[in-house]
């Protein structure tokens, strides 16, 4: 939701929306990974090879937006796990929208999403602990994603605007 800071309003990323295809259950883990500076990536690596897991690898050359959430539903579970804390993230908003369980860690990037029940966030040390969570319980974002998704935020971006308009 938009939320007030002073005279500023602040929308969160929109997930786009889309239509995942049915999921078939890889023979070992496969954790997926998504972020543009690879922020927490050697991480989320080191992770999966202790643990026998596979990991869901960034492609080489950055995909288009439909791309990158076909290649993310593939995975069991799907990370994001960031070191910065400025600004609001907009990739963990195409993880949502992959809809298999997403896991962040407590970067102020993700503080749109602290109340969000379905998403597993984990403290700086918890990555492993939130990816087993995930994998047991596989609880999808699906709230979240019915919350975030484009065809919903676009509407509330549309009433902040006729509102700082005074068109209502």
């Amino acid at each position: 939701a938009a939320e007030e800071y002073g005279r500023a309003t602040v929308v969160p990323y929109p997930a786009p929306d889309f239509d995942p295809p049915e999921w078939t259950p890889p023979p070992r883990p496969l954790i997926g990974f998504s972020g543009i500076r690879k922020d927490g990536q050697a991480l989320v690596e080191e992770v999966c090879e202790r643990n026998g897991w596979d990991v869901n690898p960034l492609p080489a050359k950055w995909s288009e937006i439909d791309g990158e959430m076909r290649r993310l539903a593939r995975s069991s579970v799907n990370v994001a796990w960031y070191h910065e804390g400025r600004g609001i993230s907009g990739g963990v908003a195409i993880l949502i929208g992959a809809q298999r369980p997403v896991v962040t860690n407590d970067s102020p990037m993700f503080n749109h999403l602290k109340d969000a029940a379905d998403i597993y966030r984990c403290g700086e040390g918890g990555l492993e602990a939130g990816i087993r969570a995930a994998l047991e319980d596989g609880t999808h974002p699906t709230q979240t994603y019915q919350w975030l998704k484009w065809s919903t935020q676009v509407w509330k971006v549309v009433k902040v605007w006729e509102d700082l308009c005074g068109l209502r």
